[in-house]
């Protein structure tokens, strides 16, 4: 039997191929959001919600705080001069609301000369910053 499609069941259906989910210490499932690449590797999750039959969780990195430890902890000469990773200190910098240091890491990509696309953009998120 088939069955047409509403929009409720194409939001379902996108939001389920988000969702991963995994077990816990004890057994117990726990879904979250994730990228697919993530399936097959263990991950860091802080649960949000727990239901009669499992639990909610979000991603540990998907956390600034965790996300910056993560990019700080590869800190180096080599890195120094990589503009991804420029970029994303800056912006996890940003999301904690460190604002003057956000400013300083933006200021520190550009100096990389990137493409004119990628300045544009680094330039809004510097400039937009409180």
């Amino acid at each position: 039997m088939s069955k047409n499609l509403d929009d409720g069941d194409v939001d379902r259906a996108v939001k389920d191929a988000q969702q991963l989910a995994g077990r816990t210490e004890n057994n117990r499932w726990v879904n979250f959001d994730g990228p697919a690449r993530l399936i097959g590797h263990m991950v860091d999750v802080t649960i949000t919600e727990a239901l009669p039959n499992s639990l909610r969780g979000r991603l540990r990195l998907a956390e600034p705080a965790a996300g910056l430890a993560e990019v700080e902890a590869l800190a180096g000469p080599s890195s120094e001069r990589w503009l991804p990773w420029r970029a994303a200190r800056a912006h996890l910098l940003a999301a904690l609301g460190r604002a003057g240091e956000a400013r300083a890491a933006f200021d520190a990509a550009l100096k990389l000369e990137p493409a004119p696309a990628e300045r544009l953009y680094l330039e809004a998120r510097r400039d937009a910053l409180a």
